[in-house]
């Protein structure tokens, strides 16, 4: 193997191992957090829905929603009016693996009962080709 094979092999394995460290989240369990939204932004590379929880001691936690990429949610029908602020939202999710009250979302549901899902589903994620059998 010439050194320059090497290289880039080492390149794509520490971008693959980057990329699944950000995308893997700490555990496979869900969370659930219900709080008022502070502030919704539409950035690359994922949404992101700041959300005031109370704690059971009544202390005010902020916590990180981030979503699918803002192109992804338009696809959705999602705007960045869809969730307003002050709106008082439950959120289901994953640890986003990030830190501390950062989660990744998978769906949010209002308190009227409305339910969004946060992402495609595989067959349809942009840049995706697989045959259906």
């Amino acid at each position: 193997m010439n050194k320059r094979t090497l290289l880039l092999l080492s390149v794509l394995i520490g971008l693959g191992t980057s990329a699944l460290g950000h995308h893997s989240g700490a555990s496979g369990e869900s969370i659930r957090i219900e709080g008022v939204v502070t502030a919704v932004r539409m950035v690359n590379p994922h949404a992101q829905i700041i959300v005031e929880v109370a704690t059971e001691t009544g202390e005010q936690e902020e916590w990180t929603v981030t979503g699918a990429p803002p192109v992804e949610l338009r696809y959705l029908g999602w705007t960045s009016a869809t969730v307003p602020v002050g709106e008082r939202i439950r959120v289901l999710g994953r640890p986003a693996g990030l830190g501390e009250r950062i989660m990744d979302l998978d769906t949010l549901e209002f308190e009227d009962g409305r339910v969004l899902v946060a992402s495609l589903p595989l067959s349809l994620q942009p840049g995706l080709t697989r045959k259906i059998r």
